[in-house]
């Protein structure tokens, strides 16, 4: 196997990566677009002169080329990396990697309480569910990549995982106490606890905080990657997504169960 040499490193033929990563060669460069395969060149210094070391991830592969200046593959490695500490579950994507954005406000949008929270379930619930998968693979791929670069967000998966930890048990309770009560289905069910839902909005928001610490605000380095950039990007969409999800729920759904001089967040 030979690499093309190029001005900015070098080119893999796509019948020769796919292969590699366990996917089809029509698929290679859509899913490099999506950010869902990302690529690293390093060159070697000292002894290694002269030689490159390219890493490809997808999912849980990672694929190693060790090249010389001609392109020509020295040594090639494929490895299956562990999961990173934290990670609670792995769903798949689906094909596409996309997922549409559900505005929460619209999801509210119905006749009455069965229907409105009907479709934030449907719409907004099944949103964040997905997209939070999305980034978790995302961020274990771009930290594990890109280990030891200058800006890398170290801790983004971990805090990813706390949060899909949080909002799963989050959504499960509205949907399975907060929701019946509003649509009439529990008149002798539990009481919703509306402290312990506040409590979750207070960690989720200290946890989305902190992801914009991290990243400065979703400040790209110069050399970030597809990948690296995707992420920022969903990473910024999901918090706005969820910031709205739950001042709607602050707003609109928490004070049907609270005495008139409860205090708003």
């Amino acid at each position: 196997m030979q690499l093309e040499r190029t001005e900015t490193g070098f080119q893999i033929d796509a019948a020769d990566l796919a292969p590699l990563l366990g996917v089809s060669a029509s698929d290679v460069q859509r899913l490099m677009r999506e950010g869902r395969v990302a690529s690293l060149c390093e060159e070697g210094q000292g002894a290694d002169h002269g030689r490159h070391r390219i890493t490809f991830r997808h999912g849980s592969t990672r694929v190693r080329l060790t090249v010389n200046d001609a392109g020509d593959v020295l040594l090639r490695t494929r490895t299956t990396v562990a999961p990173r500490l934290g990670t609670r579950r792995q769903e798949e994507v689906g094909q596409s990697g996309e997922t549409s954005r559900a505005d929460p406000s619209e999801a509210a949008v119905g006749n009455g309480p069965a229907a409105s929270t009907r479709r934030i379930e449907e719409l907004s619930h099944a949103h964040h569910r997905r997209r939070l998968v999305e980034l978790r693979n995302l961020a274990e791929m771009v930290e594990d990549l890109h280990d030891g670069d200058e800006g890398v967000p170290v801790g983004i998966h971990l805090i990813l995982c706390r949060i899909d930890a949080v909002l799963d048990a989050h959504l499960r309770m509205t949907e399975h106490v907060v929701f019946p009560a509003t649509r009439g289905e529990t008149a002798s069910g539990p009481v919703p606890r509306i402290d312990v839902l506040r409590g979750n909005h207070h960690r989720l928001k200290r946890d989305c905080a902190r992801i914009r610490e991290i990243t400065r605000n979703f400040a790209l380095p110069t050399a970030a990657c597809t990948s690296w950039a995707t992420l920022y990007a969903r990473l910024a969409d999901f918090i706005t997504d969820l910031t709205a999800h739950l001042r709607l729920e602050s707003d609109a759904l928490f004070p049907l169960f609270e005495p008139g001089d409860a205090t708003p967040e």
